[in-house]
């Protein structure tokens, strides 16, 4: 279990990082596509210490 959160945590940075140079329109405003990616790091981040300690 902490391996595939770990491989979702790295997975997730390295994708926010790709897609950051791209532009998308989001109820009406112009965001980098790496918003949506990015949350979801820390979300696992928060997971793989509730579970490392």
């Amino acid at each position: 279990m902490v391996l595939a959160v770990v491989a979702l945590f790295v997975a997730c940075l390295i994708v926010a990082n790709t897609m950051a140079v791209k532009v998308v329109t989001l109820f009406g405003l112009l965001l980098p596509a790496a918003i949506v990616i990015f949350p979801l790091s820390y979300i696992a981040g928060d997971v793989l210490e509730e579970k490392t300690g």
